[in-house]
C-alpha cells in the first residue's frame, strides 16, 4: 500500500511541474504579446529608416520643424535601426512578436542561469515575479534590449566573483560598445555594477591599512587597479561610435546637465515608483528580505551583494523606469545566495518541502492559467466591433484613425500635439504632418513652451500658434492637461473640430484646407447640439 502511494504522489508532482511550467511559461510571451502603445517606438522606426536610407546616423536635427538646424546626437541608433528592420522586413505583427520575444529571451536566461542554483518550483515562482515586475515596461522600444545586457553583465560579473577570473570583465567591454550603441541606458546601469564590484575592493584596500596586513593591501591593490582599467574600458567603449568622443560627451551631459534634471521631474517615467498596490509592496518587500536573509548566511562577497540590491533599489525609488533593473538584481542575487547556501539540496531532503513544492506549482498553474485566460477575454471595440485585445495592433486606436483622417482629406503643416502622440505622428504623418513634440527630450525650450500653452492656453497659444505657423492640433480628450486647450480651441472662431474618436480630438485652422463635409458639419453640430465629446463619438459613429 506504501509503494503506490508514493508513486501516485511522485507522478502528481511531476505532472503539476510539467503543467506549470507549460503554463507560466506561455503567459510569460501571451504577456507581453499585446498591443503597441503610442510612445517613443515610432520615432525610433522612423529615425531607423533615416539610417537605413542614408547609411549613416543623423548629425543634425531631421525630424522636428522648428529646429531642423539644430546638432543633434541619437546614441541609440542601432536599437532604432533594429526596430525599423523588423518592421520592414515583418510589419506591425513583426514588432509585436520581437516584442514578446524580446521578454521571452529575459525570462530564459534567468532560467538556465538559475536552474541548478534554486528549487524547481521556486524558480517557477521567481520567473511569475519577474513577469509581475516587466509587465509595466512593456514597451515597443529599444530600452527593452537594455534588461537583456542587464541580465549578461551581471552574469559575468557573477562568474569573475566565483574565482577572480578577469577574464570575464573584460569581456564585458565588446558587450558595453554593442550595447551602448543600442540604448543609453548602458551608461548609467553598467557604471553601477561595475562601482558595486569596485567599491569593497577599495574598502578591502583601505581596511588593510586599518589591520596592518601587507599582503591583503597587495592583493586589493592589485585587483583595484585592474577593475578601474576595466571602468575606464568600460567608459572608452561609448566613444565606439558613429559620434566618437561626441558620445561619450552627450551622455555625461544628460546626467550632469541642469536642462536634463528638470526634464527628469516632468516625464512619468522618470518620476518615483507610487507603490499603488498592496501585492506590490508585499512582493517587493519579501524579495529584499530574502535576498538579505541570504546575503546575511553567505560568508563571501556579501557586500558586493549588498550594493547589487541597494543601489538598483535606489535607483528603483528615484525613477520608476528601473524597475527592470531592480527586480532583475535581486532576483540574480536571491539565485547565487541559494546557491552558495546548497538551497536546492535542503529542498531535497525536506518532506514539507516537496509539499510546498506541489502547492506552489498548483498556485502558478492557477494564477498563470487565469491571467491567460483574462488576457485572451479582454475585448476592445473598433468600429463599432468587439475585437480581441491581443489581436489588436495598436491601443488606443483614436490617434490611427486621426492620422489616416488627416491624409485622407490631405490636411498638413505644423501639429499641435499631445506628447504622447508625437511619435506615431513623425512614423505615420511626416513630413506633411510635422509635430511640434515628440517623445524625444532634446529640446528643454521646446517642452517648456508646449506646457506653457496646456497650462494657459488663453494667454499663450495664440503667440505659440502664429511663431510657429500651427495648422493642426491633435489632442487627447482624456489627458487632464488637455481639457482648457480644447475647450479654447473649441470656442476660437478661427478653429474648427473636424475629427473625434476613442480620446482621440482634431483641430484645423479654419479656411486652409479642402476638408470633406463629414469633417466640416462636426464642429456646427457640436455648437448647435450643445454635444460632448463622447456625444459627439456616439453621434458620428467614429468610434
Amino acid at each position: 500500500m506504501i509503494q503506490p502511494r508514493l508513486q501516485a504522489q511522485y507522478n502528481f508532482g511531476k505532472l503539476s511541474k510539467i503543467l506549470a511550467w507549460v503554463l507560466v511559461l506561455a503567459y510569460s510571451f501571451i504577456l507581453f504579446y499585446r498591443p503597441l502603445e503610442f510612445e517613443d517606438g515610432w520615432w525610433h522606426i522612423k529615425v531607423g529608416e533615416w539610417i537605413h536610407a542614408n547609411k549613416d546616423v543623423p548629425r543634425t536635427e531631421i525630424l522636428n520643424p522648428i529646429n531642423n538646424t539644430r546638432p543633434w546626437v541619437i546614441l541609440q541608433w542601432m536599437g532604432s535601426l533594429i526596430f525599423y528592420e523588423v518592421y520592414r522586413l515583418a510589419g506591425i505583427e513583426g514588432l509585436k512578436i520581437f516584442r514578446a520575444l524580446v521578454f521571452f529571451a529575459v525570462f530564459i536566461i534567468f532560467v538556465f542561469f538559475a536552474r541548478k542554483k534554486l528549487p524547481s518550483s521556486l524558480l517557477l515562482a521567481c520567473v511569475l515575479i519577474l513577469g509581475f515586475f516587466l509587465q509595466g515596461r512593456c514597451l515597443m522600444r529599444p530600452v527593452i534590449l537594455s534588461i537583456v545586457f542587464t541580465e549578461i553583465f551581471i552574469i559575468l560579473i557573477l562568474l569573475y566573483l566565483r574565482n577572480r577570473n578577469f577574464k570575464y570583465l573584460w569581456a564585458l567591454l565588446p558587450i558595453t560598445a554593442l550595447w551602448g550603441n543600442i540604448h543609453s541606458e548602458a551608461f548609467v546601469i553598467g557604471s553601477v555594477l561595475i562601482a558595486a564590484i569596485i567599491i569593497p575592493e577599495a574598502v578591502a584596500w583601505l581596511n588593510s591599512f586599518i589591520s596592518k596586513n601587507a599582503d591583503v593591501r597587495g592583493q586589493s591593490a592589485k585587483a583595484l587597479c585592474r577593475l578601474l582599467i576595466v571602468f575606464i574600458g568600460f567608459l572608452f567603449m561609448f566613444t565606439v561610435s558613429p559620434y566618437g568622443p561626441q558620445g561619450l560627451d552627450n551622455l555625461a551631459g544628460m546626467i550632469f546637465d541642469q536642462d536634463y534634471k528638470y526634464i527628469r521631474t516632468i516625464i512619468l517615467e522618470h518620476l518615483p515608483p507610487k507603490f499603488g498596490g498592496v501585492i506590490y509592496r508585499i512582493i517587493m518587500a519579501a524579495l529584499v528580505a530574502a535576498s538579505f536573509v541570504l546575503i546575511r548566511k553567505n560568508t563571501k562577497n556579501n557586500f558586493f551583494y549588498f550594493l547589487l540590491i541597494s543601489m538598483p533599489f535606489g535607483l528603483f525609488l528615484s525613477a520608476v523606469r528601473e524597475a527592470p533593473f531592480f527586480s532583475v538584481a535581486v532576483l540574480f542575487t536571491i539565485a547565487e545566495m541559494a546557491y552558495g547556501v546548497s538551497l536546492a539540496s535542503f529542498w531535497k531532503t525536506k518532506r514539507f518541502c516537496r509539499w510546498l513544492a506541489n502547492f506552489i506549482y498548483c498556485a502558478v498553474s492557477v494564477i498563470s492559467a487565469l491571467s491567460i485566460l483574462y488576457l485572451c477575454h479582454i475585448s476592445v471595440y473598433r468600429d463599432n466591433l468587439a475585437r480581441p485585445f491581443l489581436l489588436e495592433p495598436y491601443y488606443p486606436s483614436g490617434v490611427v484613425k486621426a492620422v489616416d483622417f488627416l491624409k485622407k482629406n490631405k490636411v498638413s503643416g505644423t501639429t499641435f500635439n499631445s506628447y504622447v502622440y508625437g511619435g506615431y505622428l513623425l512614423f505615420a504623418g511626416f513630413p506633411e504632418l510635422k509635430p511640434v513634440v515628440d517623445g524625444r527630450i532634446a529640446y528643454l525650450d521646446l517642452l517648456n513652451m508646449h506646457a506653457n500653452v496646456l497650462e494657459d492656453p488663453k494667454k499663450n497659444w495664440p503667440g505659440y500658434a502664429h511663431d510657429f505657423n500651427v495648422k493642426v492640433a491633435l489632442l487627447e480628450s482624456t489627458d487632464l492637461q488637455h481639457k482648457q486647450i480644447i475647450r479654447f480651441l473649441q470656442k476660437d472662431p478661427e478653429w474648427q473640430m473636424v475629427f473625434v474618436s476613442l480620446g482621440t480630438v482634431v483641430f484645423v485652422k479654419k479656411g486652409i484646407f479642402d476638408l470633406s463635409e463629414e469633417a466640416l458639419a462636426l464642429q456646427g453640430t457640436l455648437e448647435q447640439q450643445s454635444l460632448s465629446l463622447a456625444d459627439a463619438e456616439a453621434l458620428f459613429k467614429l468610434t
